[in-house]
């Protein structure tokens, strides 16, 4: 009899042991997954950033683009400049006096 529970203090530390060993290796899948997650989301949000740093470089880009334009426009909306390429690309002159004339009602 004594043979026999040696045989079961064996076999039922054996199953608890087994258990432990699932145990163990169930956690360790768990936090390898949970490390692999926490990579992946900080390589995500490092190229969010990258993307963000871009975009705004672009805007910035863009803005100042913008205000040379608006520089520009203004500059040739100028009357005396107005007045300057009407002479030398249409070959426009003031108008004399003897060609205008009023109109009334």
């Amino acid at each position: 009899m004594a043979v026999c529970l040696d045989y079961q203090t064996v076999y039922l530390r054996r199953e608890s042991s087994s258990l432990g060993w699932h145990l163990s290796l169930a956690s360790g899948v768990i936090l390898l997954g949970t490390l692999v997650g926490q990579i992946w989301i900080r390589t995500e949000v490092t190229d969010v950033g990258y993307h963000i740093s871009e975009q705004q470089r672009i805007q910035s880009q863009l803005t100042t683009e913008r205000q040379e334009l608006e520089l520009e426009r203004i500059v040739l909306h100028r009357p005396d400049n107005l007045a300057e390429r009407g002479r030398k690309v249409l070959g426009l002159h003031p108008a004399q006096k003897d060609q205008m004339f009023r109109i009334e009602e």
